[in-house]
């Protein structure tokens, strides 16, 4: 089979103890997993993928970097609780309160987004209430410590671009 001829996404599959790396080759709705590839590894696999769990949907990864780059959603949501415990509604406030209201996320982008921070553990729901007057129905998050180790991270890699593009920008004052 000519590798070159088809697009592909690369996927461990895990059968049991053992791991298997596989091809899975994309096309009118079909996945072909028989295929598979001695050069194909989880380090030439995108980061993304992985965060999707396209690759990966264990929860096995602990290194920070491997979560990296963060949506921008995911990432407003993580700096957010870095405050503290919040429910859905008092995140979305926080997320546009920290833009200054340039970023604003709805309903649905929230809930999506916590959905999947919360299935790669960077975060958790909380059982603790801020006051016993609270409405019940409210759902309270809160960072894991990936999750803090995953927003520092990513805080860190847009600390070192903004050092590149002012300095880019800027010769000789960055």
């Amino acid at each position: 089979m000519a590798w070159d001829r088809y697009r592909f996404v690369v996927a461990v599959v895990e059968c049991g103890d053992e791991r298997r790396r596989a091809a899975v080759v994309w096309g009118f709705g079909r996945m072909d997993t028989s295929l598979s590839h001695p050069d194909l590894s989880l380090d030439n696999i995108s980061v993304i993928d992985r965060l999707l769990g396209v690759v990966n949907n264990s929860k096995a990864s602990t290194d920070p970097r491997s979560f990296l780059p963060l949506s921008q959603a995911q990432f407003h949501v993580l700096v957010a609780l870095t405050a503290g415990d919040r429910h859905g509604y008092a995140i979305m406030g926080a997320v546009e309160e920290s833009s200054g209201g340039v970023v604003r996320i709805g309903p649905a982008t929230l809930y999506g987004t916590l959905h999947k921070l919360v299935e790669h553990d960077l975060v958790e729901e909380s059982d603790r209430r801020p006051s016993t007057d609270d409405d019940a129905r409210r759902r309270y998050y809160r960072l894991t410590g990936l999750g803090r180790n995953v927003c520092r991270a990513e805080a860190d890699r847009l600390a070192a671009l903004v050092t590149i593009t002012r300095s880019n920008l800027e010769p000789g004052l960055a």
